[in-house]
């Protein structure tokens, strides 16, 4: 675990970004969320298996499988 918190970062949601994550109206408030949230946090990558609901957003959006590649 400790390893893994040398390349992560925990990051937490607050008010601010829940109110612009219900203000997008968009059909999924989670993703709507995280996207708040890693540009918020000036996030370089967001890792999810649903990679298309982050086209256009700030950060880059991968799955773990091209993540590891990427890593290695």
């Amino acid at each position: 675990m400790e390893a893994i918190l040398d390349i992560f970062r925990p990051v937490y949601p607050v008010s601010n970004d829940i109110r612009a994550a219900i203000s997008m109206r968009h059909r999924d408030f989670e993703d709507c969320l995280l996207a708040m949230i890693a540009e918020r946090e000036h996030c370089d990558i967001l890792l999810t298996r649903n990679v298309k609901d982050f086209e256009g957003c700030s950060f880059k959006a991968v799955e773990p499988a091209e993540f590891v590649k990427l890593a290695l």
